[in-house]
Order: structure tokens, then C-alpha cells, then sequence
């Protein structure tokens, strides 16, 4: 299950890296030099941009929420691996896809506000990385959930309990 988590990290830093990479040629590279439209004829392309950006990061957590709340839990663990995977997935294409959008508006209009929008959706990729600990707190019942301090402590519990019991 390890190796499982590995890969999809890795997968969760290419899309993040190559989304900053396609951010910084458009900055560096494809920089207009002068707007190329202005500001009311570019009026909604930035509208778009910004809805979007704003509609992506709660939207991708929101649909992860509700698709992984309406798993059955009782699969094995391989089906809940496959399926935390698309999800995880899934909200990294949603972040990114306003990002893209965002980083395509500036490269069309030369205002720089989309490009600096473009980078919200990609902080809220980067927090969003995946690990084993989301897993188990979104694909398990609470009760399932092996916590090592508190398994620790309520062994404690047990053999304090067993000694006043004697």
C-alpha cells in the first residue's frame, strides 16, 4: 500500500509542476509586451477566469467530499485505493483546468491580473497533496480508523482499569 501512495504523490507533483512550469513560460516567455485587447473589450474573458478560479477550490474539495462520502465503505481496500485515486486525481484536474484557463486569458488579453489568479488554484493543489492519513479519514468508518496514540493510550486505560480492578 506504500508503494500505492508513492505513486500517487508522484502523479500529485507532476501535475503541479508542470502546471507551475506552463505558469512561468507564459510569464517569461510568451509575455506580451503590450495588452493585446483592453480592459472592456476583455471584460468577460476575465470575469470567466476569475469565476472560475474562485468556483475551482471550493468545488474540487466540495465534489471530493461528496463522491468519497457516498463509497460504500464496506469494499476491499484495493477498490477504496482505486477509487481515492480518481478522486484525488479528479480535484488536481479541476484545480488545474482553472489554472490553465486563467493562464490562457492572460496570454490572449496581456492583463496580468489572470496570471496572478492562476496561481490560487495551484496553492490549493499543492495543500491538497495526497496521503494515507486522508485515505483512512475519508474511505473508513471512524471505528475502522487505527490511530497509534490512542490505540496506545487505550491500552493505558486497559491496565490502569485491570490494576484497580484487582
Amino acid at each position: 500500500m506504500h508503494s500505492h501512495f508513492k505513486k500517487l504523490n508522484l502523479i500529485w507533483a507532476f501535475l503541479l509542476v508542470q502546471s507551475l512550469i506552463f505558469a512561468l513560460i507564459a510569464y517569461f516567455v510568451f509575455r506580451p509586451h503590450e495588452q493585446m485587447m483592453t480592459a472592456a473589450s476583455a471584460e468577460y474573458l476575465l470575469y470567466l477566469a476569475y469565476i472560475l478560479v474562485i468556483a475551482s477550490i471550493p468545488g474540487s474539495f466540495k465534489i471530493y467530499k461528496y463522491l468519497s462520502d457516498r463509497t460504500p465503505k464496506q469494499q476491499n481496500e484495493t477498490l477504496l485505493l482505486a477509487r481515492y485515486r480518481s478522486l484525488v486525481i479528479f480535484r488536481a484536474a479541476v484545480l488545474e483546468s482553472a489554472t490553465f484557463l486563467a493562464i490562457t486569458v492572460y496570454l490572449i488579453t496581456g492583463i496580468f491580473s489572470p496570471l496572478y489568479a492562476a496561481f490560487l488554484p495551484l496553492v490549493a493543489l499543492a495543500l491538497a497533496k495526497p496521503s494515507e492519513r486522508e485515505f483512512r479519514k475519508d474511505f473508513f468508518e471512524q471505528d475502522e480508523i487505527i490511530d497509534y496514540e490512542t490505540d496506545e493510550n487505550l491500552e493505558n486505560e486497559y491496565e490502569t482499569n485491570e490494576r484497580n480492578s484487582d
